[in-house]
């Protein structure tokens, strides 16, 4: 298991965190649901490890510490 995985499982075990109450919001397939979720990693107690673990893991999908890493086949347009 890699570092940043371990110290993740380990933390989980001992707080209480925004996504750890509902968190398919964190990896829905909405956008919208995504971007409303993201703030509310400002609060949590994991924010550096979670941090910690999208750099080692990289991920393709969902919000972490607060960064949305979904590759949205469709971006938006700009605003005119």
């Amino acid at each position: 298991m890699k570092p940043a995985r371990h110290a993740m499982d380990k933390a989980l075990n001992e707080h209480r965190t925004p996504c750890g109450t509902d968190g398919d919001r964190w990896i829905s397939e909405d956008r919208t649901t995504r971007e409303a979720v993201a703030p509310l990693c400002n609060t949590c107690p994991l924010l550096d490890p979670c941090r910690a673990l999208a750099v080692e893991e990289r991920p393709t999908w969902g919000v972490y510490a607060g960064t949305d890493y979904t590759k949205d086949p469709k971006p938006r347009k700009a605003a005119a």
